[in-house]
């Protein structure tokens, strides 16, 4: 699943992946870790985790990904293609 967005995800991955993002915000809180710009690092670990978890609930409820753009389209500009 790496490189795809959580609402491309199954919600049991994104389950998976809310807990070891908790995980590793215990392991971060028992050591001390710190974040590159100094703040400790388990905050950041417990919001992916919610992000995970609210995507997941997202897509168990029925929330569909809209369709990808096929190209820019402005009505204001004339269609140069034909």
């Amino acid at each position: 699943m790496k490189g795809k967005r959580f609402s491309e995800c199954p919600p049991a991955y994104l389950d998976l992946l809310a807990q070891r993002y908790d995980y590793f915000a215990d392991k971060a809180e028992r050591e001390g870790a710190r974040a590159n710009n100094g703040q400790p690092l388990a905050p950041y670990n417990r919001r992916d985790a919610a992000r995970a978890r609210g995507w997941m609930q997202r897509l168990r409820n029925g929330y569909k990904p809209p369709a990808p753009d096929e190209g820019f389209s402005d009505p204001e500009w004339p269609d140069t293609d034909s």
